[in-house]
């Protein structure tokens, strides 16, 4: 074996324990990019797949009830693929509790070439069966075989058994939506009583369209629909549970990858600076080498197979740790956000891997690249004399100190590495930085989701179908056990069409202009009124969607043929519930006709439970003929945005934990190698006298000193990183930016921590240290 290799493997073995620290912390940096990194592509990875193995509708046309035959729609130019869809509403008694389900009425072969879905477990669906998706079933507790009793208008209960579940990564988590999804065959349709209709026509385009080409596809399709008498409603373009997902992760990732470059790279000038260290330690022995004739390429190849080494085991290392965390992120992800799983086992980006491969090995090379190179041109007489030199220099820096006290040398040492110090400090407020804004952000979106829960002024809704009149339906409600008051709006779904002739997609709600069951957070202009019929109001979902609509704009209501020219009166926040415009209830009727209400609100009498006057109103109602479509309370609607709210938040704090861990192991790996360098000081204070416990306060009160100012620091770093926090996530979830708050309780439990940290990070270092011989030591 040449000597360079011997003397490599020698220098290794003797500096194990400072060469161990500094790979284990690269390790934890290196994994904790490559998590991020993978999580991100392999979520990407997991979208494409999901919609195209679902072949994700381009277009969603929703249209009346038809039953014609709409192939002609294939033959028209950029058109891929047309298909008429069922879509019905209906309501499921699940172990005696009413849900809202969404009925998908599939061909009796159970075949669909968009939106296509995948049977995960159980059966073919059976003549008195019906499938679920994996989300409705884990929130409704469902099994297979289970009875279900669906509900559908003007007709008797029925009682349907589960014969399986699939995943249908259409549909957003039963969780998020509080709508369930069901589906039926057409056959068990007739087999109910129930007529069979059409009423939504989804396109896929071929592979390649410009904007332009699918918009003028997609006219040529509602065309082609009108001329056969098919009413079309709205159109939706591409699909937005899809985009839903990748605007709220994408989001809280990306920002996450930046955040975490930067940890990794004041991770990386902290090594450079422990590897000058471990350089700096050989100086002597590379000085000898020189003597007996050893060139500079001699101490290259040295190092460069100690640097391939720790290479090798950075690789061997960070590889599957980022492999296997980053997947159980998108697995996890992708179980939340309801998406097909991916066909592969595990997933880890080529293009991430050879990074990673080629990190492991440049980084130690660039990190050493300097102290080697400084190494090798150093004199050997200066090599010779390193130690000598060093005690002279200090000696000329020596003053005569006033006072002496352990406290004093735990201050002065911990700044003796203004270098290694300043890393280790940015590093652990940094993690700190994060776990604080998180605690500020996560207080922030609890205060904005208070303001939202006060804006409705209501405890329970019905959607409903009657032939009765406002008035008789408004009074037969009243009469219902603890119902104290009651309103009746309409809602539906609308397009908006802007002055630029731009169509957006919104929900509608009809409503009296001096309701009592909404008090909004207006953002700009002014709220509904008697005299202004021919206005409406926007939430900011909508006027984001809509290209910052203004209050004073003019807009076009469009439902079916029907249009109404209106003004923008103003703008009121958002409720994450998505687009939504609104009309004065007298204003609406007018307009359309309408003779009565399709959804009823109460407020219940204080000491009457919600639940309770839910059930027995909805039996009270359906025993007058009224048909239930749905039903829901303010209590459970409320919840709901909490769930994407804690999603995020989890996310966020997971990751400034993973960034505090780098920190805290950096600071682990510096003290570490402070007690093994300053092994002899420990053996001297012990000869004079100096105890244990002594010794552990020694350097107990260095990286006390360290974790206190990175903790000031990190309250301090906090409020602009909440800020961008803030103003990233706001924009994704309620199109405006959170303001900033400085959280009291983050920084009390970053404090706590960071004085663990500083404890835990010195004394077992020193405890091991002060073990050793006295004389071993000296």
């Amino acid at each position: 074996m040449p000597i360079y290799l011997r003397l490599a493997i020698r220098s290794f073995l003797k500096q194990k324990a400072k060469a161990g620290l500094m790979i284990f912390s690269l390790i934890f940096c290196l994994s904790s990019i490559g998590i991020l990194l993978n999580t991100s592509s392999g979520f990407e990875h997991q979208m494409q797949y999901s919609e195209k193995a679902s072949n994700a509708a381009d277009a969603t046309i929703y249209t009346a009830k038809f039953n014609k035959d709409i192939s002609s729609l294939n033959k028209i130019e950029g058109i891929s693929a047309a298909e008429s869809k069922s879509v019905l509403r209906s309501r499921a008694k699940i172990n005696g509790i009413f849900h809202n389900i969404e009925l998908t009425v599939l061909p009796d072969d159970t075949q669909t070439t968009i939106n296509k879905i995948n049977l995960v477990q159980g059966t073919g669906i059976r003549k008195d069966g019906m499938w679920f998706d994996s989300a409705s079933g884990k929130t409704y507790r469902l099994a297979k075989s289970d009875k279900v009793t669906i509900t559908f208008p003007g007709s008797k209960n029925t009682t349907l058994s589960v014969d399986g579940f699939i995943d249908d990564a259409s549909k957003i988590p039963t969780s998020f939506s509080g709508l369930g999804y069901g589906y039926i065959k057409k056959s068990t349709l007739s087999n109910i009583g129930q007529p069979f209709f059409y009423n939504q026509v989804q396109l896929a385009y071929d592979h390649g369209l410009s904007a332009k080409q699918k918009k003028t596809a997609l006219n040529k399709a509602k065309e082609e629909l009108k001329a056969k008498d098919i009413s079309i409603y709205r159109t939706e373009n591409g699909s937005p549970t899809f985009f839903i997902r990748k605007t709220m992760v994408h989001s809280i990732l990306s920002l996450l990858i930046i955040l975490g470059i930067l940890a990794f790279l004041l991770g990386f000038i902290l090594i450079t600076h422990l590897f000058h260290r471990l350089v700096k330690e050989n100086i002597y022995s590379l000085s000898i080498q020189k003597v007996i004739g050893a060139k500079g390429t001699h101490i290259w190849k040295q190092y460069g197979f100690m640097i391939f080494i720790i290479g090798l085991i950075l690789t061997l290392c960070s590889l599957p740790i980022s492999y296997y965390a980053s997947n159980y992120a998108i697995s996890y992800l992708a179980t939340k956000l309801n998406l097909n799983p991916i066909s592969t086992a595990y997933y880890y980006s080529e293009y991430l891997l050879a990074m990673m491969v080629g990190l492991c090995f440049t980084i130690p090379f660039i990190a050493s690249a300097l102290p080697i190179l400084k190494a090798a041109k150093k004199p050997i007489i200066h090599g010779l004399n390193g130690i000598s030199s060093l005690s002279e220099s200090s000696k000329k820096k020596k003053k005569k100190a006033l006072f002496f006290h352990y406290s004093l040398l735990s201050f002065r040492n911990a700044f003796s590495k203004k270098t290694q110090v300043i890393t280790n400090i940015v590093m652990l407020s940094f993690g700190g930085a994060i776990i604080v804004a998180c605690m500020a952000l996560n207080q922030s979106l609890g205060t904005i989701m208070n303001d939202m829960n006060k804006v409705w002024k209501y405890d329970i809704e019905w959607d409903v179908k009657s032939s009765l009149n406002k008035d008789d339906l408004l009074s037969l409600t009243k009469k219902i056990d603890g119902v104290k008051n009651v309103e009746g709006w309409t809602t539906r779904n609308t397009e908006v069409v802007s002055a630029s002739g731009e169509n957006n997609n919104a929900l509608l709600y009809a409503l009296p202009h001096d309701t009592v069951f909404i008090k909004p957070k207006l953002l700009k202009g002014e709220w509904l009124n008697r005299k202004n019929t021919d206005s409406i109001v926007v939430n900011s979902d909508f006027a984001a969607t809509a290209g910052n609509l203004q209050p004073g704009e003019s807009v076009t209501l469009k439902i079916g043929n029907n249009q109404k020219k209106v003004k923008v009166r103003g703008i009121i926040s958002s409720d994450l519930k998505g687009p939504a415009v609104y009309m004065d209830e007298g204003a609406y009727s007018e307009w359309l006709s309408a003779q009565s209400f399709n959804r009823l609100l109460v407020g219940v009498k204080d000491h009457s439970s919600p639940s309770k006057v839910l059930t027995d109103g909805e039996t009270f109602l359906q025993k007058n003929d009224i048909y239930i479509e749905g039903s829901d309370t303010v209590k459970e609607m409320n919840s709901r945005p909490r769930e994407i709210i804690a999603l995020i938040v989890r996310t966020l704090t997971i990751s400034g934990a993973i960034f505090g861990i780098v920190g805290v192991f950096n600071l682990m790996t510096a003290m570490s190698v402070s007690v093994y360098e300053r092994i002899q000081e420990i053996g001297i204070i012990r000869s004079l006298g100096g105890t244990n416990r002594k010794i552990v306060q020694l350097f107990m009160g260095e990286s006390i000193i360290i974790s206190l100012i990175s903790w000031m620091l990190a309250a301090a770093m906090s409020y602009p990183l909440d800020m961008i926090l803030g103003w990233k996530i706001g924009e994704a979830l309620i199109h405006t930016r959170i303001p900033p708050i400085l959280s009291t309780r983050g920084c009390i439990v970053w404090l706590l921590i960071s004085l663990f940290i500083g404890v835990c990070s010195s004394i077992l270092p020193v405890m091991k240290a002060a073990k050793h011989n006295l004389r071993d030591i000296l």
